[in-house]
């Protein structure tokens, strides 16, 4: 059996002369997608705190990771080569 996955690239708006602003339906109330209640999170219109509190978790602990990765580099390579920089 074969399958197949269809990911939308024009954001399910297409001719580009029916394009309309992001708040048009990503908004709570009065949005053209106000009404979908089909189990679907869509940023901008739905507010769950678990979902929004796990997104900045991951976003804050992945600077802080880059920020450490990029210090340990920076001061790992002065030690290596007597602190003369590369």
């Amino acid at each position: 059996m074969e399958t197949s996955y269809v990911f939308p690239t024009t954001h399910m708006v297409a001719p580009k002369d029916n394009v309309v602003a992001c708040g048009e339906c990503h908004t709570r109330d009065d949005g053209h997608l106000a009404n979908l209640t089909s189990g679907i999170y869509m940023p901008g219109r739905d507010h769950n705190k678990w979902v929004n509190t796990l997104g900045w978790i991951v976003v804050l602990g992945s600077l802080v990771g880059v920020a450490f990765h990029g210090l340990g580099r920076l001061f790992s390579s002065s030690t290596r080569n007597g602190g003369k920089e590369a």
